[in-house]
């Protein structure tokens, strides 16, 4: 799994030496391996200039692990309805761990430079889709969570204090979406809203993202009632028919009789 890892961030290849090098391990160990990992077309070896790739087995992988993915099934025509009545690009994504992993993408007509694409992986307190996620957790989750990452910054944009984080959270469960204001990439603004599953809790969230002199403030406010939308719109799909609110506030009960 080590060596999978480091060959996703070598995309131009490495040799076995290298390799050997940046996993710390013993070059007839690293070897053996990666031909093993060979014969199960995860890693290729071209002969040219005798530097390993990932291999084709890993997309065959990835396809069956994406074409499970339930939600990313039925949410699909929620984000291409949003994409075409916004022109921006918009999102799906779900916690994993403290990061964010985004599951689909679909591009409005707009132009807009983003890394994203499905996989790619962020930090949850960045993203409106992190934070539309943790804002309606359980507060036991969210507290692991801060526990375990620290906010780290990314743009001087990002909230890095934990109290201020936490009392954002407060101002998204009372909205019912997140904003991400440059907090990920400067230049960048997102507005999203969770998704929920049969038993209220949030599975994933679904983001609009676009460039900061096209998602004005005022702009923002508007596709967030239309993020909003979707996201229940999908959550219904999913079984659940609580409101946003009554599930906070059972939730919030849950919590007062833990004490």
């Amino acid at each position: 799994m080590r060596l999978l890892s480091l060959l996703a961030q070598q995309p131009g290849g490495a040799g076995l030496s290298e390799i050997a090098r940046l996993s710390k391990l013993h070059h007839t160990t690293a070897h053996r391996l990666l031909s093993t990992l060979g014969a199960a077309g995860l890693v290729a070896c071209h002969p040219e200039d005798r530097k390993y790739r990932l291999g084709l087995g890993l997309l065959e992988l990835a396809g069956a692990l994406v074409e499970n993915l339930e939600i990313r099934t039925v949410a699909r025509p929620a984000l291409l309805s949003l994409a075409q009545a916004t022109g921006e690009t918009v999102h799906l994504a779900a916690l994993d761990g403290h990061e964010m992993v985004f599951l689909d993408r679909v591009d409005g007509v707009q132009p807009v430079t983003l890394r994203t694409r499905v996989g790619f992986r962020a930090p949850a307190h960045v993203t409106a889709v992190g934070k539309a996620v943790l804002a309606f957790s359980t507060p036991g989750l969210v507290a692991r969570i801060l526990s375990a990452a620290p906010l780290t910054r990314h743009t001087p944009k990002t909230i890095t204090n934990r109290e201020a984080f936490l009392a954002q959270l407060d101002l998204i469960r009372r909205h019912g979406y997140a904003v991400d204001n440059e907090e990920h990439r400067l230049t960048i603004r997102c507005v999203g809203a969770p998704i929920f599953d049969h038993t209220g809790a949030p599975v994933a969230a679904l983001s609009i993202a676009g460039p900061m002199f096209r998602l004005s403030q005022r702009r923002g406010r508007e596709l967030a009632r239309l993020v909003k939308d979707a996201a229940a719109e999908v959550s219904r799909a999913l079984g659940h028919r609580a409101t946003p609110a009554a599930h906070r506030r059972m939730r919030e009960a849950d919590a007062d009789s833990r004490g």
